[in-house]
């Protein structure tokens, strides 16, 4: 893995932890009773390390070999991040964040962690955390 793929994914990471962050504050996207549950989560997951493991698998080249087999070096992984970058860019560029931008947004951190998990093993928390905060943006757009 090249130097520069593995501080993409290190910054991958790192973004990763600030959308978070933003996603489980209040905001009319999403209720504060709603947003509480969330930010406490986040938090939890913060202070036990689960960004940094995902950090310390990134920088350890033992890992290189898998993280390639799943898509996350040269092309493969410039394809993903460029997603991941336009779609966090207009989120946080915007006038307003919406409902489709927090889609955009969670759908290629998706990508991403999925192909993080399926080389390291490790992420499946945070993943896990985005789906529930991802989820409950829908279900607010939905009314329920």
């Amino acid at each position: 893995m090249s130097a520069e793929d593995r501080a993409a994914l290190q910054l991958f990471v790192d973004e990763l932890e600030g959308f978070i962050a933003r996603a489980v504050e209040p905001s009319p996207l999403l209720p504060p009773d709603r947003a509480a549950d969330l930010r406490a989560a986040y938090r939890e997951l913060v202070e036990r390390g689960a960004f940094d493991e995902v950090r310390d698998v990134l920088g350890d080249a033992g890992y290189d070999e898998r993280l390639r087999h799943c898509g996350l070096t040269g092309a493969n992984l410039q394809a993903k991040l460029t997603g991941w970058t336009r779609s966090l860019r207009r989120l946080i560029e915007g006038p307003f964040p919406t409902i489709g931008g927090f889609r955009s947004v969670f759908r290629w951190a998706n990508t991403i962690l999925g192909s993080i998990i399926a080389a390291a093993g490790v992420g499946e928390a945070l993943k896990e955390l985005k789906e529930a905060t991802e989820n409950t943006y829908e279900d607010t757009a939905d009314g329920i």
